[in-house]
C-alpha cells in the first residue's frame, strides 16, 4: 500500500470516528478528529489525480492560512457571530494553529480535485486583468458598511461581510498592481464554473462538518440573519457563509501560483 492510500485510510477511519464521536456520544472533540480526517482524505486523492504541494509552497500556505483563520476567528468572536460552549485555551490554540489551517486546506484540496474531474483546463486566468471587478466589490464593501451603521438589522453581521469584501478588494488591487495578475477578473470571467465549483465544494464540506456539530453545539452561531431557514438542521446562510471562506484561501493559492509561474519564467 503506498502512501497515498494509507493516508486515504487514515483519512477515512478519522472521518468515520469524528462523526461517531459527536452523533453517538456528543464529544466536544469531534471536530479535530473529523478535521484531521478530511485533510487526509482530499490531501491523499489530490497527491494522486493532481500532484503534491511542495514543503516550501505548503509553509507558505499555512502561514497564510493561519493568519486568515485568526482574522476571521478574531472578527466572528468580536462581532458575536458565533461562540463555543467550550471554549478553553488548549481549544483555542488548536482552533488557531491546526483547526483553521486545515480546514482551508482542506477546502482548497477539494475546489481543485473538482476543478480537475469536472472542468479541467477549463478555468484560465484572464489575459486582460482589469480592476473595474475589485472597485465593484469595494464599492460594495462600503454600501454593506452603511447598512451596518445605518440601519439596526443585524448590523454585525454585515460589518463582518463588509470587512472581509474589503481586504479581498485590497489585496486584489495590490496584486494586479505589482504582478499584473486580478484573481476577481478570473472569477468573473469564469464566473459559472467558479460558481459551480464553490457551491459543490460549501455543500459537502459545509455539511460534512456542520451536521455533526447539530448534535453537540460546540459551537453555535448567532445575530445572523434567516438563522430559522436550514436544511439539516444547519442554518442556510452558514453554508452560504462557507463559499467565503473558501473564497479567501482559493485566492491566496492562486496567487502564489501565479508568483510560481513568473519566477519560472524569470
Amino acid at each position: 500500500m503506498d502512501f497515498n492510500k494509507l493516508e486515504l485510510f487514515i483519512g477515512l477511519i478519522l472521518v468515520f470516528l469524528g462523526e461517531f464521536l459527536a452523533i453517538v456520544h456528543s464529544n466536544f472533540q469531534f471536530h479535530f478528529v473529523l478535521v484531521l480526517g478530511i485533510l487526509l482524505v482530499v490531501q491523499g486523492i489530490y497527491n494522486q489525480l493532481i500532484k503534491p504541494i511542495n514543503t516550501r509552497q505548503f509553509l507558505k500556505l499555512y502561514f497564510w492560512f493561519f493568519l486568515i483563520g485568526v482574522v476571521v476567528e478574531t472578527l466572528g468572536l468580536l462581532l458575536q457571530l458565533w461562540y463555543y460552549s467550550n471554549y478553553t485555551v488548549l481549544n483555542a490554540i488548536i482552533i488557531y494553529l491546526f483547526t483553521y489551517p486545515a480546514v482551508e486546506f482542506g477546502l482548497v484540496y477539494t475546489f481543485l480535485i473538482l476543478e480537475h474531474l469536472f472542468f479541467k483546463e477549463k478555468i484560465k486566468a484572464s489575459i486582460y486583468p482589469s480592476p473595474l471587478v475589485s472597485i465593484f466589490v469595494l464599492f460594495s464593501a462600503v454600501i454593506l458598511l452603511c447598512v451596518a451603521l445605518i440601519f439596526n438589522y443585524y448590523n454585525y453581521f454585515f460589518l463582518f461581510c463588509s470587512i472581509m469584501l474589503f481586504f479581498i478588494s485590497i489585496i486584489d488591487l495590490v496584486i494586479l498592481k505589482t504582478k499584473d495578475y486580478s484573481y476577481l477578473t478570473e472569477v468573473f470571467d469564469n464566473s459559472l464554473i467558479y460558481v459551480l465549483i464553490f457551491l459543490l465544494t460549501a455543500a459537502t464540506q459545509g455539511i460534512i462538518q456542520e451536521f455533526p456539530n447539530t448534535f453537540v453545539y460546540f459551537w453555535a452561531y448567532t445575530n445572523n440573519p434567516v438563522q430559522n431557514i436550514t436544511l439539516l438542521n444547519i442554518p442556510i446562510i452558514v453554508l452560504i457563509g462557507w463559499t467565503l471562506l473558501i473564497f479567501v484561501p482559493h485566492m491566496i493559492y492562486r496567487i502564489m501560483n501565479i508568483e510560481n509561474s513568473f519566477s519560472k519564467k524569470k
